[in-house]
């Protein structure tokens, strides 16, 4: 393998998301333009409004009365899809993949009256381990397919389910029975995503509870080693090993197994003010926070650059977490996904020339870029 200093080495994939809080109306941002992504480089946008694709079809191929002619909920659906085909538009207007980000168990309430029976577990939990919810999910994952053919691939999260932009729809965590739930899950997905409809599945590792996938090397082979590895089947990693706090280490499942990756970054830091005060990460995530210290293993993304399994980066420009604050001015979150796009384009540059980079884009120059440089690094120390 090449060492990242050595030469550089080109992401495939560099997505970017704009995480609206669930129940708050749309965030207000230019990354929600697709074009200003592709003028960043980036190749993908993850289109997050809590409202997945499969919350925009009628469920007809599963039972005609879910979502009926003249409903409330029918009109809710179709005015969804409308959205959807115009993401769809807009992205592959301006050249890069539609992704959407997914919740996965949501089904229309009215289909779980109907069909409790059959897809509810004892504690009256939906349950991916009853073979009628299966079926569900295959029919509900084709008629996505069939409905927007030009959906690019899906992002895929367990562990959370939110519900309040959804008012026809339930749901649950599909993970109730540890490891089998996430084997039973990937496998399905591969098959109708990446196999049948020949789109890119990527599956989060994001876990809440006593759930491991998240943050445990050894937990994370035991799943992902059982699948069959596809061209189309990546996992997405967080960098750090839970959220993302300060206070935790690098994550450790980066850069082990069988499938590829891509590793999420969050450029407006939920448990630092998201953007409204000086917030710099680039260097912290490239090269390692202060605190990793020196000991062995990977302290940052830099330590993994000549690693084959990482195939690119994800960017949260804005969102996560919940509430405020709600900022107008975006230079930190920008100063945050241009150095992590630009290192990842051509990691040889390293953070501090893809840092220089951002610099003289927006004017600086001489002594400005020193000084703005020392802001940014106190920053993070402080």
């Amino acid at each position: 393998m090449r060492d990242w200093r050595l030469g550089c080495l080109l992401y495939t994939s560099l997505f970017d998301m704009v995480h609206a809080n669930p129940g708050e109306p749309m965030t207000v941002s230019r990354y929600n333009d697709p074009a200003t992504l592709a003028s960043y480089d980036y190749n993908g946008q993850v289109i997050n409004e809590f409202r997945p694709p499969h919350t925009a079809i009628t469920f007809e191929t599963v039972d005609e009365r879910i979502f009926p002619a003249g409903s409330a909920g029918r009109a809710w659906v179709e005015d969804n899809a409308r959205r959807v085909r115009e993401h769809i538009g807009r992205a592959h207007a301006a050249g890069v993949g539609s992704y959407f980000f997914t919740d996965i168990i949501v089904l229309p309430k009215r289909l779980v009256e109907l069909y409790g029976e059959d897809v509810l577990d004892d504690k009256g939990r939906i349950s991916l381990h009853r073979p009628k919810t299966v079926e569900i999910h295959r029919l509900m994952l084709r008629e996505v397919f069939a409905r927007f053919p030009g959906i690019d691939g899906l992002v895929v999260r367990t562990g959370e389910t939110y519900l309040q932009n959804v008012p026809f729809h339930t749901g649950n965590n599909p993970i109730t029975e540890g490891q089998a739930s996430h084997e039973l899950l990937i496998n399905l997905l591969r098959e109708e995503v990446c196999v049948r409809a020949g789109k890119r599945l990527f599956y989060r590792t994001w876990a809440t509870g006593s759930d491991k996938f998240r943050e445990d090397p050894t937990y994370y082979r035991a799943v992902t080693d059982r699948i069959e590895p596809h061209e189309r089947l990546l996992f997405s990693i967080k960098h750090t090993a839970s959220d993302f706090w300060r206070t935790i280490p690098f994550n450790r499942t980066l850069g082990v197994g069988r499938h590829r990756q891509i590793v999420e970054v969050e450029c407006a830091r939920e448990y630092e003010a998201k953007g409204a005060c000086p917030d710099y990460v680039g260097d912290g995530v490239i090269n390692g926070f202060e605190e990793y210290g020196t000991g062995a293993g990977p302290r940052g993304l830099a330590d993994l650059a000549a690693n084959p399994l990482l195939a690119g980066v994800w960017t949260w420009s804005r969102g996560g977490g919940w509430r405020g604050p709600y900022i107008a001015n975006e230079l930190w979150c920008d100063l945050n996904m241009w150095v992590l796009a630009h290192w990842a384009r051509d990691t040889g540059r390293g953070e501090a020339g893809a840092f220089a980079a951002y610099a003289r884009r927006i004017g600086l120059r001489g002594d400005a870029v020193r000084r703005f440089r020392r802001l940014a690094l106190l920053s993070a120390a402080g």
